[in-house]
């Protein structure tokens, strides 16, 4: 399948699982599901007019099912009445106020779900659960780490696949904020060498000197006792402001701090090494990941993504 026909329909997909959840809230905000529903199917239709290359101007949104079925071989798209019927809650909503009731958003909901169940691998021959909002994610490290978690999940490896939906996130917030090198490990390490280095030259040259036998007791001392105590201090203090910063950059680029807050509690602290292989920073007795809490960790970052995707294109065009 062509990129931008899969970026397409997993853009739809994005939109429906956002009606869904919008479809969850307490009346009257659920109502607003109903127009998300509209416009998903509607872009599918019209993604699918064009697909088959429907030669009129663009079809009423019941006249889809017209226009489509002598390009189909099945006939026209399935959940036609259903459809008929969201299209009418729609104008109601829209143009005379009339919010439908939740048992009507609910039917709705599920009557969306099977128009895209039934219809996407008919038109466009994918099925709908194959089509994936990482997709959407325009870094191609962040994108190939999710699609990680995916397969590690699947396997079998929970922890490696949280730790992979957070190496994700930590990239994509990367390109929206150049962080200071003396945040990253290897800086720590690099520092800790040279203090390590700096008691070594300096006890070889203390213990050269016959009269300084104190001095290099004291050198000692301090080299067993009192640096490694600095060095893990110095540990704890750059991951307490890294942790600061992260929140700051998620209150800066406009993510909710709920469900970032949530993403950390799943997930677990990780990081890519020079082999591209994910190396976990932490460890929980009996962790435990299920489907569902992957799917809404990747969902997070593939929004997150797409906030900063947005921020990146205005900074573009301003320039």
């Amino acid at each position: 399948m062509e990129p931008t026909k899969l970026e397409r329909l997993s853009f739809i997909k994005y939109l429906f699982e956002l009606a869904v959840d919008q479809s969850e809230q307490p009346e009257p905000a659920c109502c607003v599901s109903i127009l998300m529903f509209h416009d998903a199917v509607e872009l599918f239709l019209q993604l699918a007019a064009e697909d088959f290359g429907v030669s009129q101007k663009k079809p009423s949104f019941m006249g889809y099912w017209e226009a489509l079925e002598p390009k189909l071989c099945e006939g026209h798209p399935t959940q036609k009445e259903s459809m008929r019927r969201m299209n009418k809650a729609r104008v109601d909503l829209k143009h005379h106020g009339i919010r439908p009731s939740r048992l009507d958003i609910e039917s709705m909901r599920g009557a969306t779900q099977s128009f895209f169940v039934e219809n996407t691998e008919s038109i466009f021959d994918i099925p709908f659960t194959r089509l994936s909002l990482i997709e959407l994610v325009g870094n191609e490290g962040a994108r190939r780490l999710l699609w990680q978690a995916e397969e590690l999940y699947g396997d079998g490896d929970s922890e490696l696949a949280a730790g992979s939906v957070r190496a994700a996130f930590h990239l994509v917030m990367q390109e929206g904020y150049d962080r200071r090198s003396w945040f990253h490990p290897s800086s720590l390490q690099r520092a800790e060498m040279e203090l390590q280095t700096f008691t070594d030259h300096a006890f070889r040259f203390s213990r050269g000197l016959s009269d300084v036998e104190e001095a290099v007791w004291e050198i000692q001392k301090l080299r067993e006792h009192v640096f490694p105590h600095v060095i893990n201090a110095i540990k704890e203090l750059s991951a307490e402001l890294s942790k600061l910063s992260d929140a700051v950059d998620v209150l800066a680029h406009g993510i909710d701090h709920r469900q970032y807050t949530r993403f950390l509690r799943i997930t677990l602290n990780a990081s890519v090494d020079e082999e591209g292989k994910i190396r976990l920073h932490e460890q929980r007795a009996e962790y435990r990941l299920t489907s569902d809490e992957l799917s809404g960790c990747i969902r997070f970052v593939v929004e997150c993504a797409l906030k900063l995707q947005e921020r990146s294109n205005l900074l573009k065009y301003r320039d």
